[in-house]
């Protein structure tokens, strides 16, 4: 087998394995493109896999590129384009504080005020500090130290219950699910507080 052949396979695999089912991310939703090819999940799964095997070594499709005149970061006609980009510009994205998403992880968890700098152990409250973590690495421009410094706790214990939390969503679907709704919690939070 070639080298380019290889390497195909190696990015078809990091590609479609969430679409087969193989893997899980928290931020991509594969249902969108699975129900194009059918309503039962494993019928659209092995639909979507002969679909890219059959189209695997069509190499460059020009349609799939932009030109100079338009942005690459959005899909669409040249005049969507411009007009969503106008839109992304006047509209600029405010990340909510750490404090808000300090509250907001607080309460989706069920704990009071500040609980989550209490020194604890307790699996809900180490879950809760383990979201906050990835909150505010995902969705602030707000620094690990900083909530290290809020919680009262080591930013390297953080940053080790993040990377274990991201493991374990690959694999547990309700954990996964479970980061996706802090997200939108948070993105509405910070939506209102714009």
């Amino acid at each position: 087998m070639s080298a380019w052949r290889k390497i195909l396979q190696i990015i078809r695999g990091a590609v479609t394995g969430p679409y087969l089912g193989k893997e899980t991310i928290p931020w991509l939703t594969t249902e969108t493109v699975l129900t194009e090819f059918g309503s039962n999940r494993s019928k659209a799964r092995r639909l979507f896999d002969t679909f890219v095997n059959e189209r695997i070594n069509e190499g460059h499709r020009e349609e799939f590129h932009r030109g100079e005149g338009c942005d690459g970061r959005v899909l669409g006609e040249d005049t969507f384009v411009e007009r969503v980009l106008r839109q992304a510009e006047s509209e600029p994205v405010k990340k909510p504080e750490i404090d808000a998403m300090i509250e907001v992880v607080e309460r989706l968890y069920h704990l009071k005020n500040g609980e989550l700098a209490v020194a604890g152990q307790g699996i809900r409250i180490v879950r809760a500090r383990s979201m906050a973590a990835w909150a505010v690495l995902e969705l602030s421009d707000a620094a690990l130290t900083e909530l290290a410094k809020k919680l009262g706790r080591d930013v390297t214990t953080l940053s080790s219950s993040v990377r274990r939390l991201l493991e374990r969503s690959r694999k547990d679907e309700c954990l996964a699910k479970e980061m996706e709704r802090l997200r939108e919690i948070i993105d509405k939070f910070a939506t209102l507080q714009a």
